[in-house]
């Protein structure tokens, strides 16, 4: 847990890549552990869109 960081920022990259090197080569761990970074990023940017979507449409039927 980092305290520091913006979200964990590295912080949560290095632990999971530090874990996935157990049963995967250290190259494709960070490569991994960037990608589940990304793909969440981008699931949240969706997600708030959509519930910006639904907030101007209640608003205008207001």
């Amino acid at each position: 847990m980092s305290l520091i960081t913006p979200s964990g920022l590295g912080v949560r990259e290095g632990v999971l890549s530090m874990f996935l090197t157990a049963c995967l080569p250290p190259v494709t761990a960070t490569l991994v552990a960037l990608l589940s970074r990304l793909w969440l990023l981008n699931l949240e940017v969706i997600l708030a869109g959509i519930a910006w979507t639904c907030y101007r449409k209640r608003r205008r039927k207001k």
